[in-house]
């Protein structure tokens, strides 16, 4: 099922769900794409300038910020109940004026008094300089809660696009 608002479209499998927050608008906002699991993948959308490394960057340099963000945010976990943080991969490319990254960590949630859970996080993100715009998707998830190949996820995830370009 290909699904589009505010020019950013996804598709997904035909018996997952779509939320909408009801404030959302073309510039900032968020949905989530449930599947029959009940796994969440969260797509946000924010301008570029709520992010104030990329706002300083100039165009040349957005790319690599991009990186380097996605590297602050995991490098400093300040959270104790996240242990043994691992980023198993950072890729990405750039398509003209879209800037794409994926990354995938594990790790290890510990609550107090219960047994560690070894997790899973995946992002993608896309940067569109045309529009100014920031847009993520991610999921977290217990390894144990994906039964099968990881693209149940993935496909998803890596399917969201910015269609900016046809407005212009």
């Amino acid at each position: 099922m290909k699904f589009q608002l505010f020019d950013i479209g996804v598709t997904t499998p035909s018996d997952w769900r779509i939320r909408i927050t009801e404030k959302s608008t073309y510039q900032s906002g968020r949905m989530a794409i449930i599947s029959p699991k009940k796994l969440y993948i969260a797509i946000q959308w924010q301008p570029i300038d709520a992010l104030k490394k990329i706002k300083e960057a100039t165009e040349e340099e957005a790319t690599l910020i991009l990186k380097d963000y996605i590297d602050e945010v995991f490098g400093n976990t300040k959270d104790k109940k996240i242990k043994d943080l691992k980023i198993l991969e950072n890729t990405g490319h750039t398509e003209g004026d879209h800037e794409f990254r994926f990354i995938r960590v594990s790790f290890v949630y510990k609550k107090f008094l219960n047994p560690p859970k070894p997790q899973q996080y995946m992002g993608y993100l896309i940067l569109c300089k045309r529009i100014n715009r920031l847009i993520g998707a991610f999921t977290n998830f217990p390894v144990e809660a994906v039964d099968e190949d990881i693209s149940y996820l993935e496909g998803p995830l890596r399917s969201v696009v910015c269609n900016c370009t046809k407005n212009f």
